[in-house]
């Protein structure tokens, strides 16, 4: 079940959740706290990849390269906080990336891939403390991370059909500073395309903050499509149906090509 790890001066304790929880307070479960500190450090989630770096009380966490998209809005979270004894207090340590999608054409999407065109890490290991004189969580790239750790993968169970309702949820990133933005590519079928990219060159990446997508893509727009009557010179419109309401009363054969369709 979910957990929160605590860490008492010595050894990393388990904390089991208590029933559901609810969005801000849950209760926990777990061993007495042995140690003689009046605040000890505590991080959320729980999982073997999380340990304690000797001397430091940074927790260090690996963000997946690979993330399975979540019925609900949050995949995951990352959370770091200080226990009294009996009550926890935590902060969000990650940022956030809204994704939104829909469509007037029927299309479908089975994974999206998010990276940073200036190749700093989205995934691997990260080291949270908190700053004792602000008592603002902060985060550390671990020294090892390559190119490979600048994009992840968020993959679905199934591929999803877009439709005109858009469809949200959230993915959480380790908050790093961008030096070129960020780069969306949306895999599927679009149309008969197998994948859309989009760039926004002024996304970033802060603590406890939400980067909505569809605000900030500057390459895009909604339902493009070129219209071409009989013999005369393709006409675009920015609006699909305006693209087929101008069909509507020619006598000569229609061409209509969509170039571009949905919000992402």
């Amino acid at each position: 079940g979910d957990a929160i790890v605590i860490y008492d001066g010595a050894t990393p304790l388990k904390y089991e959740i208590v029933g559901e929880g609810g969005d801000t307070k849950a209760d926990f479960a777990g061993e007495a706290l042995s140690g003689n500190t009046k605040l000890y450090p505590a991080f959320y989630p729980y999982a073997d990849c999380i340990d304690i770096t000797e001397g430091q009380n940074l927790f260090v966490y690996e963000f997946p390269s690979v993330i399975k998209k979540a019925a609900e809005n949050y995949e995951q979270n990352v959370m770091i906080g200080l226990c009294d004894g009996s009550n926890v207090q935590m902060k969000n340590c990650a940022s956030y990336v809204k994704l939104a999608y829909s469509t007037n054409i029927i299309s479908f999407v089975d994974s999206i891939k998010i990276e940073a065109v200036g190749g700093e890490p989205l995934c691997g290991k990260f080291r949270f403390g908190i700053d004792g004189a602000t008592g603002v969580p902060f985060a550390i790239a671990d020294e090892g991370l390559t190119a490979e750790n600048s994009k992840v993968v968020v993959k679905f169970d199934a591929a999803e059909i877009l439709t005109t309702n858009a469809t949200t949820f959230y993915v959480a990133l380790p908050p790093v500073e961008l030096t070129q933005g960020l780069k969306f590519t949306f895999y599927g079928d679009f149309n008969g395309e197998s994948e859309r990219e989009f760039i926004s060159s002024t996304a970033t990446l802060e603590r406890n903050v939400v980067l909505d997508m569809e605000k900030i893509v500057t390459n895009y727009k909604l339902d493009i499509a070129e219209v071409t009557i009989g013999s005369g010179d393709p006409v675009v419109y920015e609006n699909v149906n305006k693209a087929f309401e101008s069909a509507l009363g020619a006598t000569e054969p229609v061409l209509i090509k969509m170039l571009n369709s949905g919000s992402f």
